[in-house]
């Protein structure tokens, strides 16, 4: 019996498709949910580096020198953008 014309017909000695498809796609997946991790990280470790920045940016003389840093050096790191380490 004949398919129909508008009836896509595939015979094939390899694995069924859904096979194929999962050969494939499980690693783009695992790609994609790497990709969101690392981001969802670039983010948290920007958001602590803005909100040290500004506290930073805050502490008076007498709190910067209990921490070792002088107003330059507190200034220099807190006027950093979030994305630079």
């Amino acid at each position: 019996m004949k398919a129909p014309l508008n009836t896509l017909v595939i015979h094939s000695t390899h694995a069924p498709l859904s096979h194929s498809l999962a050969v494939f796609f499980t690693p783009l997946a695992q790609h994609a949910r790497t990709f969101i991790a690392q981001r969802r990280q670039d983010l948290t470790t920007w958001n602590q580096r803005r909100r040290t920045r500004l506290a930073l940016r805050e502490l008076d003389n007498d709190a910067l020198k209990d921490i070792g840093v002088s107003r330059a050096e507190a200034l220099n790191e807190a006027n950093k953008p979030f994305w630079k380490g």
